[in-house]
């Protein structure tokens, strides 16, 4: 085959494969938006069979390594950038290939990566939002909820800051490594959990402490799971109190939950069942948190007041954790936000990154159900 042959070849694959990426995104949002409207197939062909070995081979690689496999990837990723750039350059200044062969080059390589990426993403993990919701799982019955709950749930939640904050040592919120690097606590709470929903049942859990936290802590992340490693990541730079039911939350992903706002609700679940004080603490302050935000969006006089009832410490932790972030303020948060809403909106939630709230509204179905409280 001539050079010129040989080109070819490659220019239709190169063209081939930018197609199939450009295909790839809708496709994929098409099929996960399809899947959906069969959960009971998802539940039964996906979660049960495909994820549960896909979570099982990946925790088994990823547990080779004494830290995170994802970030170890996402260095040699990084690497492989600087190298490529720099070879780029070197042939550039050769004049052996143009500005324009470098950015078409680059963005082909982008596209098709990213694509790769999407696909990966969708096969390991992704099609769990499909799945049946949480509450199916948990037996219980979410309705739209009133003025008049999120303000009793506000009310309740206040409460059991003041409660739980005054039995504990900021000291005993540290997360201790267990199995997996699991505190025993959280592994316990899970355990009892599992024996109400079934669907959390199995798989050895692995939470990592993320050793790229300063980024995180930049982007407003308090942890993250990686669907492509397995691995549940907790931000250690945050304030303790908040770091278990960021654990609790990321494991909470890692047993096959992708719906932020089921995340969090099984997140306040097993920081409850685990009746540590610590961990209680750590789950009320979080949902008071969110149930007083969005009180105060509609009712701000009616936050305000409920605010005023929180103790010296609770007050001083919020404040804490204020100047926390605000220290981090910059302008990946607002980036890492608008990504992460059209993330949530691709994935199958309409409220982007307000469904994080519909926590609430479980917890008002389960306090309702008398379960818990």
């Amino acid at each position: 085959m001539s050079a010129t042959d040989e080109g070819r070849v490659e220019t239709r694959r190169s063209a081939g494969l930018l197609i199939a990426a450009l295909l790839s995104v809708p496709l994929g949002v098409v099929a996960l938006h399809g899947l959906a409207q069969d959960p009971d197939f998802v539940e039964r062909w996906y979660s049960d069979r495909v994820f549960v070995a896909v979570r099982s081979a990946q925790l088994s690689v990823s547990r080779l390594f004494p830290c995170s496999l994802s970030e170890i990837l996402v260095g040699l990723v990084v690497a492989w950038f600087v190298a490529r750039s720099v070879r780029c350059l070197r042939l550039f200044c050769a004049r052996k290939v143009s500005v324009r062969e470098i950015i078409f080059g680059a963005l082909h390589r982008a596209l098709v990566g990213g694509a790769g990426l999407w696909v990966a993403f969708l096969l390991l993990w992704g099609f769990q939002h499909a799945r049946r919701p949480y509450a199916f799982h948990s037996g219980l019955e979410p309705r739209p909820i009133s003025t008049q709950d999120l303000r009793a749930l506000s009310f309740y939640l206040v409460g059991e800051c003041n409660r739980w904050r005054r039995q504990f040592d900021l000291d005993d919120c540290a997360l201790l490594p267990g199995e997996g690097g699991v505190d025993a606590r959280i592994l316990d709470a899970y355990e009892k959990l599992g024996r109400r929903v079934p669907a959390l049942r199995g798989g050895q859990p692995l939470l990592r402490r993320a050793i790229l936290s300063p980024l995180l802590s930049h982007l407003g992340i308090t942890g993250i799971y990686s669907p492509f490693t397995g691995e549940a990541h907790v931000n250690p730079e945050v304030s303790p109190w908040i770091q278990p039911f960021a654990a609790c939350h990321e494991l909470a992903h890692q047993k096959g939950f992708a719906r932020e706002d089921e995340a969090n609700f099984i997140a306040w679940q097993v920081c409850r069942l685990s009746e540590d004080p610590a961990l209680c603490y750590s789950a009320s302050f979080v949902a008071m948190s969110h149930a007083l935000s969005v009180l105060g969006q509609d009712f701000p006089a009616a936050a305000e007041e409920l605010f005023l009832l929180l103790d010296a410490a609770v007050l001083a932790d919020l404040e804490e954790n204020r100047r926390f972030w605000a220290s981090k303020d910059s302008a990946l948060v607002g980036l890492a936000q608008s990504v992460n809403d059209t993330y949530l909106k691709t994935a199958g939630s309409p409220a982007g990154a307000r469904s994080y709230g519909r926590m609430l509204v479980l917890m008002v179905a389960e306090r309702e159900r008398g379960v818990g409280y």
